[in-house]
C-alpha cells in the first residue's frame, strides 16, 4: 500500500510539474502618449517560450501553462497571439553552483533543444478611456459640423 501511494504522490509532483515549464521571456508594460489627447499607444504585450521535445500531452501542458501566464500578464483584458515560430537553443543543465564541473565535461553538456515562442498583445487599455480623461481640460474639442 505504501509502494502504491509513492507511485501516485511521484506521479501527480511529475504532471503537476511538466505543465509549468513556460517562461516569459519578455514583457512591455502599456503606455500612454504623453501627447494630450492621444490616449493609449501600447496596451502591453510579450513573449514565451515552452520546450517541445517530450510528449504531446506534456508540450499541451507547457502550451496551456504559457497562455495562462499570457491572460495574467494582461489581467483579464484579452490577448491576441501575433506571431508563433519554432527556434533551436542551448539548453545548459546545471547540476550546482560550481560551473568547474561543467566545464569539465566539455561542450558534451550543452544540448539543443527546438522551443515554441509565442508573441502576444493585450486586446484592450489597463481601464477603458472616459471622454472627459481622453482630452484634457483647458484644450479645445473639435465642433461638429452644422446640418443644413
Amino acid at each position: 500500500m505504501r509502494r502504491v501511494f509513492y507511485n501516485l504522490s511521484t506521479a501527480a509532483v511529475l504532471l503537476a510539474g511538466c505543465g509549468c515549464m513556460s517562461q516569459l521571456v519578455e514583457t512591455a508594460a502599456p503606455r500612454q502618449s504623453s501627447v494630450a489627447g492621444v490616449g493609449w499607444i501600447d496596451f502591453g504585450k510579450g513573449e514565451f517560450k515552452y520546450a517541445l521535445d517530450s510528449w504531446g500531452w506534456v508540450t499541451s501542458l507547457r502550451r496551456r501553462a504559457a497562455l495562462r501566464r499570457a491572460r495574467r500578464f494582461c489581467e483579464g483584458r484579452g490577448y491576441k497571439i501575433v506571431r508563433e515560430f519554432e527556434k533551436e537553443e542551448m539548453a545548459v543543465p546545471y547540476a550546482s553552483s560550481d560551473l568547474t564541473q561543467d566545464m569539465v565535461k566539455g561542450v558534451s553538456h550543452y544540448k539543443v533543444h527546438p522551443f515554441q515562442h509565442i508573441v502576444f498583445e493585450c486586446s484592450s487599455p489597463p481601464h477603458e478611456i472616459k471622454e472627459d480623461d481622453a482630452v484634457p481640460a483647458g484644450t479645445a474639442r473639435p465642433v461638429e459640423p452644422v446640418k443644413e
